[in-house]
């Protein structure tokens, strides 16, 4: 297997702040780089499509799950009232 190649600090930073890294604190040489996008970026999503699918599941949830609790009620009255 090769050997990597040795890359400096300040490129490795430059390049993440080129892909939207910004510098969150720093503790002697340690640095924390932060990218609030950076889920939206590995998926391919923008911003608003990633809202938009968010909602969607939300609603579907929301709907299924009160589908399910209506149709368990109904079971409940049903087996309690004997049909």
């Amino acid at each position: 297997m090769p050997k990597l190649p040795v890359v400096s600090s300040t490129k490795v930073i430059s390049v993440a702040r080129k892909l939207g890294f910004e510098l969150v604190r720093q503790k002697g040489s340690h640095l924390i780089l932060k990218n609030k996008d950076k889920i939206l970026k590995i998926l391919g999503l923008s911003k608003e499509e990633f809202t938009e699918m968010l909602l969607v599941c939300l609603i579907s949830r929301i709907f299924l799950e009160t589908f399910l609790n209506n149709k368990i009620n109904k079971l409940v009255v049903i087996l309690f009232n004997g049909g």
